[in-house]
């Protein structure tokens, strides 16, 4: 468990012809999807309760495709609850991925 996010990072990986906007309806913001732009907000306050600020959604596209990758920055470290092993996988003992967890 990675415990509550604290920060997002949003990557745009292209233009919608129209629509596609991300909204923080609270915040009263809109972001158009723009290529190679992104977009980064902290989740949580300074005394670690969420940010009612930041919910967000997804307008629909109405022409063209919306791509966009993210980055959740969580709570707890990640290093030592999936630490990376010395051995490399092989075709023969291939990685498979389990709700973000790589297992052999």
């Amino acid at each position: 468990d990675g415990g509550n996010r604290i920060a997002t990072l949003l990557f745009y990986m292209g233009n919608t012809e129209a629509g596609g906007a991300t909204v923080f309806i609270d915040a009263g913001a809109r972001i158009a999807p723009q290529k190679n732009a992104a977009v980064f907000w902290y989740n949580l306050l300074p005394s670690g309760d969420p940010d009612l600020l930041t919910r967000h959604a997804g307008c629909p596209v109405l022409a063209g495709t919306k791509w966009v990758m993210n980055k959740w920055i969580h709570v707890n470290d990640q290093m030592f609850t999936r630490p990376c092993g010395l051995e490399e996988f092989t075709r023969e003992k291939p990685a498979k991925l389990y709700h973000g967890q790589y297992t052999q």
